[in-house]
């Protein structure tokens, strides 16, 4: 089926970002100012704030106009694509721009990074052990130094998008790593959990002239047996070799931990390091600080992300998802370009991620007020300014400007001033308190009045 829209126009995308980029800040996530109440405790309050106020907004364009546009933005491939064809290659576009731009740091991290999302997608995921039971799943190739996000690759089942190249009969952990190191090249040492850690994959990447680093699940077959039947005391730890010297297994028992931890390696030698007065290997201190980049993207995402929106729509969800990627990478980028200025006073307002934010919405807005000369972004539109699409309603507090008028709600009902039914909203700032709904009656009647 054709859209009934046409395609959205350059100047048009500009506006919708101009528009995204003031809505992003609005939705912040803060802890109650007081500490008190029923979230105390929860970090992830949503608190939904009108931060900030544009007049151009009014002048870029209609309500009509940026609903056609966000609902066609992805049209502008194949009008015809549904379901993963929609947005697929809008993120593979995003991910081979990523790469072009920035070359990652030698230690990278694979792991998953989910969009919570409970509509109707085949898709959709459930795992309850996650913090969003319900999900989308993707894997990201992120920097373990400074938490860029190199490549993404959602999981579709039987339909994600693996590199063509891979043997269709390896493991699904082989494919996943194959994809998301495409074109990346050799001596980079990746780190990932014990769901990747397979026999095949350590000798995959080593073939590629790769080195690994991961947790290990015992029963896994091409590792020693002893790892699944050792005994250790707390704070002990023994390694075992394979026969070609190529990996290290350490099995360590940590202090807290009721089972040991088994870590393999490829790159990794039989020390020691102190770690707050406790000694422990120097692979597990190793893979402790560099196996948390998607972790740290993740916590940078949810800041100030818009993701956590509801929609009904799979393909919105990782839409917003990867918006925010961009601008991730983005103040990555600029703090790496800026180290003198960020390492100086980190901080400023102008070194966080919300004031790169800020600024990225002001250079939208004046770009788009300059290509297009609207007019002063500050200059607040003329009086009765006539905007395309739906007309313009009258408010009804400008019926009114000089009062306040605010609906309360009671526990008693009455007849409403303005219709027969009966209501328990009221007026508190009139006179007589007259009993009115608290939508189209109390418009109706301040408007009469």
């Amino acid at each position: 089926m054709q859209p009934k829209h046409a395609p959205p126009k350059k100047i048009s995308i500009q506006q919708l970002a101009a528009s995204h980029a003031h809505r992003d800040l609005q939705i912040l996530r803060n802890r109650d100012a007081d500490g008190t109440g029923a979230n105390a405790c929860d970090p992830g309050v949503l608190v939904y704030r009108s931060i900030f106020y544009k007049p151009i907004y009014h002048k870029l364009f209609s309500r009509e106009r940026f609903l056609t546009i966000y609902q066609s933005m992805l049209h502008t491939g194949n009008p015809n694509a549904e379901d993963k064809d929609k947005i697929e290659p809008f993120v593979n576009k995003l991910c081979s721009r990523f790469r072009e731009v920035y070359s990652p740091f030698p230690n990278l991290s694979i792991d998953e990074m989910i969009v919570g999302f409970k509509g109707m997608w085949k898709y959709k995921q459930f795992n309850a052990s996650k913090p969003e039971k319900y999900h989308i799943k993707s894997f990201g190739l992120v920097d373990s130094m400074t938490g860029y996000v190199v490549n993404l690759l959602t999981y579709y089942g039987k339909e994600t998008s693996y590199n063509p190249e891979c043997d269709p009969d390896s493991g699904i952990a082989i494919r996943i790593f194959d994809t998301l190191l495409d074109g990346l090249g050799s001596g980079y040492h990746i780190f990932a959990d014990r769901w990747c850690t397979t026999r095949a994959l350590v000798n995959h990447l080593t073939e590629k002239r790769m080195y690994y680093t991961g947790t290990l699940q015992t029963n896994r077959k091409g590792f020693p047996p002893e790892l699944k039947t050792q005994r250790l005391a707390h704070m002990e730890s023994r390694y075992h070799k394979s026969a070609e010297n190529k990996i290290l297994c350490v099995n360590f028992k940590d202090k807290k931990a009721k089972k040991p931890v088994s870590l393999v390696s490829t790159s990794a030698t039989v020390e020691s390091v102190e770690v707050r007065g406790r000694s422990k290997p120097v692979a597990i201190h190793i893979y402790n600080q560099l196996m948390n980049g998607c972790d740290r993207a993740d916590q940078n995402l949810g800041y100030y992300g818009v993701q956590d929106r509801k929609s009904h729509k799979g393909w919105k969800k990782l839409f917003f998802r990867a918006t925010e990627i961009v601008q991730l990478n983005a103040f990555i980028l600029y703090k790496i370009q800026n180290n003198a200025a960020v390492a100086e006073n980190p901080r400023s307002r102008a070194n966080t991620f919300k004031g790169f934010k800020e600024a990225v919405m002001k250079g939208l807005v004046e770009l788009f007020a300059a290509e297009t000369g609207v007019g002063n972004i500050h200059t607040p539109p003329e009086a009765g300014l006539a905007l395309p699409g739906r007309p313009r309603e009258e408010c009804v507090l400008e019926c009114y400007s000089h009062k306040r008028h605010i609906s309360k709600y009671t526990p008693f009902d009455h007849r409403c001033k303005y219709c027969p039914k009966r209501t328990g909203f009221i007026c508190q700032d009139c006179e007589d308190k007259p009993p009115l709904h608290s939508k189209e009656c109390f418009d109706a009647y301040h408007r009469k009045q």
